[in-house]
């Protein structure tokens, strides 16, 4: 898979933003790299309802038009 560099970056600071403000790192690398893994399967979780979501949408709306 191809993802925008770009995009990567941007996530990348919010995610540190994250850690950093909910104090993760202050526990030592185990315990932010811990914090990230969870992190990232939170957000994960969520973009995937949404993009579930948008995908029934678009196919209600396709089946509405035939």
């Amino acid at each position: 898979m191809e993802f925008s560099t770009e995009a990567i970056k941007m996530m990348a600071e919010i995610m540190v933003k994250e850690i950093e403000w909910v104090g993760i790192g202050k526990g030592g690398i185990r315990k932010g790299e811990n914090g990230m893994s969870e992190f990232l399967r939170t957000v994960g979780a969520e973009a995937l309802g949404s993009y579930l979501e948008r995908a029934d949408e678009q196919a209600e709306e396709s089946r509405l038009l035939l």
